[in-house]
This record gives structure tokens, C-alpha cells and sequence, in this order.
């Protein structure tokens, strides 16, 4: 009997013990999943974080591309100020006046980048706070750390984010009244810089008439020679420019932006016939200093016929276009858009005409397109063929003269090389 009571005894005991550790297990077991939770939520604000990380690299690059308008903005400034010191010294004084009204505007936008700088140093500053507290992760409290680390963080981002995004708008802001301000400024540069030109061409025309006449006198011949205007019409424009009829230099020097067409028009509208003072003098020489000298001749070319010009004639040359004459010692060089034909020892050859101004003389250069290519020589005389080539070459100037319809007072002949005139004409 008392064994039975004994074995009851320790059944009891058994199931008690069962029981605890249940219990035991049960707690555990809670523990883990509440651990869990926690360990999820962790990692939930970590992937915040982590996003809040990558904002701020977005804000840093915004930054930087800020900054490089800035110097792009410098940059116009300075270029903008360089334009400025091209104008004279009345409308420099009118215009740096504007000039330091928007280097005080650049100066506004770099406070606002320099602002926004510290703000993002700031910023950097709080996330090294960041890492500090995450290396303490593993002391602290799971749950409290990240409810407090998750509220701060939010704090300070939002504040960064509205801070930036208001210096963003006042220096976008900024930068667009600047911009404007710049392309008003380029704008009303250009037209004094337009202004200042159109003066000084008028200056120039006044200074030297003697260029300025013989290059209206080419351009006349031009279009005669081109069958743009009639022999009539460029005989009486002619003796207008021979004249130095203003009316003429007005329309040329108004005559900016306009098509030739419109410039012929407005030349012709003007065209009255008209008795001449002076003589229509043309020169054929081969030489014509400083383009083209040799010895003596050159300069009595040069020297009579501004004589002759300063005396109220109508003095024009006619030189070859040699390979080795001096190109820069010519004023507006251009072919013109016609070919002259001149007979030569049984055949027809073509010949390109080049006009220019030399020392205020109008000169024509003929360009023969012989296959003997008689002024590509590289030196003016000496060559085993000189009676071909300047024989060539005068009756290419008489030819010159008849398809221009000019009614010429005196051809003047220069020295052996042009004696074929005489005999051609």
C-alpha cells in the first residue's frame, strides 16, 4: 500500500515539472517572436535611412550643377564686360553702371549657393551623429533606438529638404533675372556696336573719299560688266560717283542688310545725265606700285593718277594679276561674275576680271586662262615669252574697255609692254 502512494507520488511530480517547462517554452517562444518583430522593424528604418542617405547625395549633386551655372554665369559676366570695353569711352561710362548692377545680382546667387553649402555640411555633420548611434546599436534598446533615431531623422530631413528647396528658388530665381538682364545688355550693345560702326564708315567715306569713290566706281563697272544695269544707266552713274554725289554715298552707306538687287534699284533711281568737268582717263601699265613694282614706272602710275584724281578727273588702271604681286597691299579684291573673251593668234581664250583699290585708285587685274598661264610666272619680267604676255594682255584691256561701254577721254599707254594698245585700238 505504501509502495503505490509512493509511485502516486512521483507521477504528480513528473506532470508538475511537464508542466513548467511548457510554460518555460511557451515564454521563450513569445520572446523570440516579439525579437523578431522588433529585428523586422530595425530593418525597416534602416532601408530609411539608407533612402534618406541617397536624397542627400541628390541634394549634394544639385549643388554642384548649381555652382557650375554659377561659373557659367562668371563667365558671362566677364565676356559681357570685355564687349563693353570695345565702345567708346561716352557709352562705356553710360553702360558700367549696369554692368555693377549685375555683378551685385552674381554676388546675391553665390550667397545663396554658399548657403546652401553650409546647409549640406550641416547635414553631413548629422549623419556622422548617425553612424556614431549605430554603432552603439548593440547596447541600447532595439525598439526605443530606432523610434528615436527614425523621429530625429525625419526632423532633419524635412528641415534640409524646405531649407534647400527655398535657396533653390531664390537662386533659380536669381539666376533667371540675371540671364535676362544679360541678353538686354548683349542686345543694346549690339546696336551701339552697329551704331559705332555705321559712324565710322561714314567717317571713313568723309576721311578718304578718294577710296571710298573708286570703290563705288568698281562696283558700277561691275554690274556693268555682269549685264546688271545697262551701258546708259552705269554711264550715268558713273559720272554721279566721278561727281561724288552724295546721294550716291548715302544710299551706299544705308544700304546694310539689303540684297544687291535692292542696292542697284535704289542706285538707279538717282541716275541723271549730266556734263562731267574732268576727263575719263585709263591707265595700262604693268606695273603700279606698291602691288606691283619693278623700277620707276610703278610709282609714276601710283603718283599720277592720284594727281590726275585730286584734279576732279575720272582716273582708272588696268594692271595683270600676277601670281607675286603684294594681295595685301589691295582694298576689296573680288572677281567679278562675268568672262571677257579676247581673240590671240587664231583662238578665243577666256579672261577672269578682279577689281580692288589701290591708295584710293580703282584698278581692274586681268587673270588670263591661257594654257600658258603667262602671269603665274612668280616675277614680273625676264621671261623668255614677254612679247606673247603683254601683248595678250593689251588686247585684253582694249576688250576690257569696249564690254564695259565706257566712253574713255584718254587711254594712256605705259612704257614698252602696253605699245600693242596703239596698234590693237
Amino acid at each position: 500500500m505504501k509502495l503505490s502512494e509512493t509511485g502516486k507520488q512521483s507521477v504528480l511530480s513528473s506532470e508538475v515539472k511537464s508542466d513548467e517547462e511548457s510554460l518555460e517554452f511557451d515564454v521563450v517562444k513569445e520572446e523570440n517572436m516579439l525579437l523578431k518583430d522588433e529585428m523586422n522593424f530595425l530593418k525597416g528604418k534602416l532601408i530609411e535611412i539608407t533612402e534618406t542617405e541617397e536624397s542627400l547625395f541628390k541634394l549634394e549633386k544639385e549643388c554642384a550643377l548649381l555652382n557650375a551655372s554659377l561659373r557659367e554665369l562668371e563667365c558671362t559676366s566677364t565676356s559681357a564686360q570685355s564687349d563693353v570695353l570695345k565702345l567708346g569711352p561716352l557709352q562705356q561710362d553710360a553702360w558700367w553702371e549696369k554692368v555693377e548692377n549685375l555683378e551685385d545680382l552674381l554676388d546675391s546667387t553665390a550667397n545663396q549657393v554658399e548657403h546652401a553649402s553650409l546647409t549640406l555640411d550641416g547635414y553631413r555633420d548629422f549623419q556622422d551623429k548617425v553612424d556614431k548611434l549605430k554603432a552603439s546599436l548593440g547596447t541600447t534598446n532595439v525598439s526605443e533606438f530606432c523610434l528615436y533615431l527614425v523621429d530625429i531623422l525625419q526632423q532633419r530631413v524635412k528641415s534640409v529638404e524646405e531649407r534647400f528647396q527655398a535657396c533653390n528658388h531664390e537662386m533659380h530665381s536669381q539666376i533667371e533675372l540675371y540671364e535676362h538682364s544679360i541678353v538686354e545688355f548683349h542686345g543694346t550693345l549690339s546696336k551701339l556696336i552697329n551704331e559705332s560702326e555705321k559712324k565710322s564708315m561714314e567717317h571713313y567715306a568723309e576721311g578718304m573719299p578718294s577710296e571710298f569713290w573708286s570703290r563705288i566706281s568698281l562696283l558700277i563697272d561691275g554690274w556693268s560688266l555682269e549685264k546688271k544695269i545697262s551701258i546708259n544707266d552705269a554711264s550715268m552713274l558713273r559720272e554721279m560717283a566721278w561727281k561724288r554725289d552724295n546721294r550716291l554715298r548715302e544710299a551706299y552707306l544705308s544700304s546694310r542688310g539689303m540684297e544687291e538687287r535692292e542696292l542697284i534699284d535704289s542706285f538707279l533711281k538717282m541716275a541723271l545725265p549730266g556734263t562731267s568737268s574732268g576727263l575719263h582717263i585709263v591707265h595700262i601699265a604693268a606695273e603700279m606700285a606698291p602691288v606691283a613694282k619693278v623700277g620707276g614706272l610703278a610709282d609714276v602710275i601710283s603718283g599720277l593718277g592720284k594727281a590726275l584724281q585730286k584734279k576732279g578727273h575720272l582716273v582708272e588702271i588696268i594692271l595683270p594679276k600676277y601670281d607675286c604681286m603684294q594681295h595685301n597691299q589691295i582694298n576689296n579684291l573680288k572677281v567679278l561674275d562675268v568672262v571677257v573673251k579676247s581673240y590671240f593668234e587664231g583662238n578665243m581664250f577666256a579672261n577672269k576680271i578682279w577689281t580692288g583699290t589701290v591708295e584710293g585708285l580703282p584698278v581692274y587685274f586681268i587673270e588670263p586662262q591661257h594654257p600658258g598661264k603667262f602671269f603665274w610666272r612668280a616675277q614680273y619680267y625676264g621671261e623668255h615669252d614677254d612679247f606673247k604676255r603683254f601683248s595678250y594682255f593689251s588686247r585684253v584691256a582694249l576688250e576690257l574697255l569696249y564690254q564695259s561701254g565706257k566712253k574713255v577721254d584718254i587711254i594712256h599707254c605705259h612704257d614698252w609692254q602696253t605699245a600693242f594698245v596703239v596698234r590693237f585700238k
